[in-house]
């Protein structure tokens, strides 16, 4: 088939240029000599998709993605534009500029198979600044590096969004790109004394790493940059048998190791048996058991171990009281969790479970309430009581449908958000669901549901609203209040059971709960002072002459935090009115509790 190309400006070529073709099936790579004064030119071409530019002295212009079918195609081709770009690097953690950072600019989106251009590379200034000249319009990677800072990289459109800036300055300024300083990291092995060689050991901090290896004292240093929530890490044992872990806490104070049990705590032995139906649906995907559990630090870990035929499977350095073990394949359609058991776990002591897999997992297919597909619906599967970490999110394929692991005790729930939270379940429950069957689950009843928060009666802008599951106590959303003191919106199906929590410094609330439900909810505040006493008995004696709750009952229900004071008693911030002690007796006596200050119950 003949495909035009022409320039998609009137500006003739002025210089030397090549147009270059890659793709079709068989692949083809041409580059066609342009001459300077043809405004267009015919080529024959393959059915297929290809991407095409147009290459001068100056660079490569625009890549232009087109397919070859039936009816003639037209292509048009952007020649360079050149541009400078103007760049501040920084210190993430201090927001301090970085000097002599070597920042590298690289286009991504020109073919492999075309000759490359080298990539625009400087080093930053002083003030932490670099200008890297006479870039082209197109996809590039800028990649920053420096010794003790992670290096920084990112792939963006330029000029992009920055367009109307070069027309302005003749130039783009991304201003400020920081870079993470690295920071040590010791992970130590625990309960060695079964492993003759703990340099057999290794790990990381991060999947994308090699594994490096643990000395023999069973230590492991790393270096990482920015931290997530949660820091990853992973370690490989001599016999293969990997563990993974989610710090969802705070790390070590600096000098302290992460310690990882490999023995000493509890074990537990899986007997695998797989049915002639489930090896014929497996084929030759790769499965695993794998074995989830909460470290005593409150992080998340899983331990696994690549299996290959029936058996028994031996895990250990687990914690905790609960586990759960789960029968996992990864397919070349993906991947999925088959079969789930919990499990209760003793310290020193070996547990057993058995994994009876009889065939695939069984699916659900998410509808709206006309019954229409939900593709690309974010779900996460887990199971009630929700007293282990094993959970399982992903999103649905264009069916709307994602597998669901049998299980042998407990309740599958879910939560599902979509189109920034227009659809949001938590905590709601699946139904019971034969193996190997397809179910339906409609996502319905969808209402705007939000949370205002009042201090004193006014809007409250800032207050931290965050929304927990009422069944299995997990977070699932976190959000500030706006000026008008309301919280995010999202679509709470009719199935959801949540509840709601809102946090504002120097605020009191009479509960530290309430549940959420479709709609609008209310949460009203009431600003504090501090009040002093003694000690805790007597300030457990003092009673809020507005509501007659008294401060121990606030402390019982975890509504009031009790501290020493600076003046050798205790004190707790508490909601601003009249408090009175002893009433009715001759010791009585009130006390005013005002905004910001503290007052004095007396002995």
């Amino acid at each position: 088939m003949e495909v035009r190309f022409s320039l998609a400006s009137v500006r003739e070529v002025v210089s030397q240029a090549t147009l270059h073709i890659a793709g079709g099936d068989p692949t083809v790579t041409l580059a066609v000599a342009w001459a300077t004064h043809e405004g267009s030119m015919l080529i024959e071409l393959r059915p297929g998709s290809y991407v095409s530019a147009i290459r001068t002295e100056a660079g490569y212009g625009g890549v232009s993605t087109f397919v070859v079918e039936g009816s003639p195609t037209s292509v048009e081709l952007l020649l360079p534009e050149l541009f400078d770009l103007h760049l501040g690097i920084i210190d993430s953690a201090t927001s301090d500029p970085v000097s002599s950072a070597i920042a590298t600019c690289s286009r991504v989106d020109v073919a492999r198979a075309w000759p490359q251009v080298d990539g625009a590379t400087i080093t930053t200034d002083e003030d932490g600044q670099a200008v890297l000249l006479g870039l082209c319009s197109g996809e590039w990677e800028i990649r920053v590096e420096k010794d003790g800072f992670e290096t920084g990289r990112f792939e963006t459109t330029l000029p992009g969004p920055w367009e109307p800036h070069i027309e302005a300055y003749g130039f783009v300024d991304m201003q400020q790109f920081g870079i993470a300083p690295l920071q040590p990291l010791t992970l130590q092995l625990t309960g060695t004394d079964d492993w003759d060689d703990l340099t057999r050991f290794s790990g990381n901090h991060s999947s994308v790493t090699p594994a490096l290896g643990f000395d023999a004292e069973g230590r492991l240093e790393l270096e990482f940059g920015a931290v997530g929530t949660p820091l990853f890490l992973y370690v490989i044992y001599p016999d293969g048998q990997q563990t993974a872990m989610n710090l969802l806490g705070q790390l070590p104070p600096d000098g302290d190791p992460v310690e990882i049990p490999v023995g000493g705590a509890a074990s537990l032995e899986v007997a695998l048996h797989l049915s002639q139906a489930a090896r014929e649906a497996m084929s030759d995907s790769d499965s695993y058991l794998r074995v989830f559990f909460e470290t005593e630090r409150g992080d998340s870990r899983r331990v696994r171990q690549k299996v290959h035929e029936e058996g028994t499977y031996e895990f250990h350095g687990l914690e905790g009281t609960r586990a759960t073990a789960c029968f996992h394949v990864e397919a070349d359609s993906g991947r999925s969790d088959w079969l789930i058991q919990e499990v209760g776990l003793t310290t020193g002591e070996t547990a057993q479970a058995t994994l009876n897999v009889e065939g695939p997992p069984s699916t659900v297919q998410f509808v709206d309430g006309s019954g229409d597909p939900l593709p690309e619906l974010w779900t996460e599967i887990y199971v009630l009581p929700h007293q282990s970490t094993w959970h399982r999110g992903n999103q649905t394929d264009p069916l709307g449908m994602t597998t669901i692991p049998i299980i042998e005790e407990g309740q599958l729930a879910y939560f599902a958000s979509q189109g920034d939270n227009k659809i949001f379940a938590v905590d709601a429950l699946i139904p019971e669901i034969p193996p190997g069957t397809v179910t339906k689950v409609e996502i319905a009843g969808t209402e705007p549901t939000f949370v205002d928060v009042t201090l004193d009666g006014e809007p409250a802008p800032q207050a931290y609203v965050e929304v927990f599951g009422a069944r299995s106590g997990r977070s699932f959303d976190a959000s500030y209040t706006n000026a008008q003191g309301r919280s995010r919106s999202s679509g709470l199906t009719r199935s959801s059971k949540a509840e709601f929590r809102v946090i504002l410094p120097g605020a009191w609330w009479d509960r530290r709960m309430d549940t959420l439900r479709p709609g609008m909810n209310r949460a009203e505040l009431r600003s504090t002072g501090r009040l002093i006493s003694p000690s805790e008995p007597v300030l457990e004696r003092a009673r809020f002459v507005e509501s007659g709750a008294s401060v121990k009952e606030w402390i019982e229900a975890g509504l009031v935090d009790v501290r020493s004071s600076g003046q050798g008693g205790v004190e707790a911030d508490v909601p601003v009115g009249l408090y009175v002690l002893d009433a009715g007796q001759e010791s009585e006596r009130r006390v005013t509790v005002q905004v910001g200050s503290t007052a004095h119950t007396g002995s």
